[in-house]
C-alpha cells in the first residue's frame, strides 16, 4: 500500500508507513462497535500530535481499544490496526483510499480481534482482566483422583439457556451471533475477510480459522446432535474459503448479501462501501466483475431479489464518490443496495427449472 497507518503499541503512537507490503507486516486488526462513545479519532488536526511518541498513553482511549493494545502486547506483536485511529475521519480522500483497501487490510492481518461484547467501544474485552465477566466456568470435583483413578470432574456451563428461541439453532456461536457487533453492517466484511479471528463475547473467547474452531465452553465445539443448524452463523461466512476446490462462491455471495441486509448502518450511504471489500475479494477469486453489488455473470438472476414487509427507496447518496464522474450519487433502484430495509436474493439454486429470468434490451 502507498500509505498505511497502525498503532505502535510499544511507542504508544500512530505510525504512518509508506510503500508497505502488508503480507510482510505482522499486525493485528480490530473489529468492534463504535457506538456513541468513540471519543478519540484520527483527524486532520490531531494527526501530527498522535504521531508523537507516547501520545496515546496520555489519552483516555475507549476501553475496547485500550484492551486491544494490551492484548497485542501480550501476544508479542507490535502493530494494531483500528479504523478510528488509522484512517483520517474528516478527510474524504484518505477515507476513500483506505476503505478501498479494506480487503487487503483484513485479509493480510495476522489475526483479527473481534470485540463482540457490549453495545459500544467502552465494553472492553471480557476475560482479558480479572472481574471482567459476569460468569466464570468452574470445575466441580465429583470423584477425587487417586493413585489408580484419575477421578471425575464436571464443568458448569457458561450459558444456562438461550435468550431467544432461535438461538437453539446457533448454539455454538450464539453469543457472537446475537451481539450488537453482529448487527452492524461494517463488521460482516471484517469477519468474512479475516484469516484468523479471536472473538471476545460476554462470557468466553472463540478462536476460528480455516482449519479449526475452539472456545472455552468445549461443548459448543461439537455440532448439536439434537437440533439441526438451520442458520448460517457468522463464523461460516468467510471468503477465505473460496480457495477451496469445492467451494461454491455464489452460495456464499447469496448468504453474505442476505445476512448483510439484516444489519444496521449509521450512515445509509455506506451500504456499498461496507460491502465493497467482499465484492473485491470475490471478484478477484472468480475473475468476474460486479455492478452496484450484482455479479455480472449472473446478472439476470441477481436482479431477482425480493423484499420483506416492504422497503423504502434509499435516498442517501453514496458516502464514497463513485462512477466515472467521481461524485456522490444515488443508488440504483434495480439493485438490493438501492433499498433501505430488509431485502434478500432469490436463490438461483432453488429456482424451478421453468423459471429462467432474462433481460429484454430496448430497441
Amino acid at each position: 500500500m502507498d500509505k498505511f497507518r497502525v498503532i505502535d503499541v510499544r511507542d504508544q503512537s500512530i505510525l504512518e508507513l509508506h510503500d508497505v507490503y502488508l503480507a510482510e507486516l505482522q499486525f493485528i486488526a480490530l473489529s468492534y462497535v463504535w457506538g456513541t462513545t468513540q471519543t478519540v479519532t484520527l483527524m486532520k488536526a490531531t494527526r501530527p500530535d498522535l504521531q508523537n511518541s507516547g501520545a496515546l498513553s496520555k489519552l483516555q482511549l475507549p476501553r475496547t481499544i485500550a484492551d486491544s493494545i494490551s492484548l497485542v502486547e501480550l501476544l508479542g506483536f507490535r502493530y494494531l490496526w483500528v479504523y478510528a485511529l488509522c484512517i483520517i475521519q474528516d478527510d474524504p480522500d484518505d477515507q476513500g483510499y483506505q476503505i478501498a483497501k479494506m480487503a487487503t487490510v483484513y485479509s493480510w492481518a495476522f489475526l483479527t480481534v473481534i470485540a463482540a461484547s457490549g453495545e459500544n467501544s467502552s465494553a472492553g474485552l471480557p476475560g482479558l482482566g480479572s472481574s471482567t465477566r459476569l460468569r466464570e466456568q468452574k470445575a466441580i470435583m465429583v470423584v477425587p483422583p487417586s493413585e489408580t483413578d484419575a477421578g471425575l470432574s464436571v464443568m458448569n456451563t457458561l450459558k444456562a439457556h438461550p435468550r431467544h428461541w432461535d438461538q437453539y439453532f446457533t448454539r455454538g456461536q450464539r453469543d457472537a451471533d446475537f451481539s450488537k457487533w453482529s448487527k452492524r453492517a461494517w463488521t460482516l466484511q471484517e469477519k468474512a475477510l479475516s484469516r484468523r479471528t479471536l472473538v471476545f463475547t460476554d462470557e468466553q473467547v472463540f478462536w476460528t480459522c480455516q482449519q479449526a474452531y475452539f472456545c472455552e465452553e468445549s461443548y459448543f465445539e461439537v455440532p448439536s446432535t439434537i437440533v439441526k443448524h438451520y442458520y448460517t452463523n457468522v463464523h461460516k461466512l468467510n471468503v477465505q474459503h473460496l480457495s477451496d476446490a469445492n467451494s461454491d462462491p455464489w452460495t456464499l455471495y447469496e448468504n453474505l448479501v442476505n445476512k448483510y441486509m439484516l444489519r444496521e448502518l449509521t450512515y445509509k450511504g455506506d451500504v456499498l462501501a461496507a460491502f465493497r471489500a467482499i465484492l473485491f475479494v470475490m471478484g478477484r477469486s472468480t475473475k468476474m466483475g460486479f455492478l452496484w453489488g450484482l455479479p455480472l455473470s449472473r446478472f439476470e438472476f441477481a436482479l431477482s431479489w425480493d423484499t420483506f414487509h416492504g422497503v423504502d427507496r434509499r435516498i442517501a447518496l453514496s458516502t464514497i464518490p463513485t462512477t466515472a464522474s467521481k461524485q456522490r450519487v444515488r443508488f440504483p433502484s434495480w439493485s438490493w443496495d438501492g433499498m433501505d430495509g430488509r431485502s434478500a436474493l432469490c436463490s438461483w439454486r432453488c429456482s424451478p427449472p421453468e423459471v429462467r429470468p432474462f433481460i429484454v434490451a430496448p430497441r
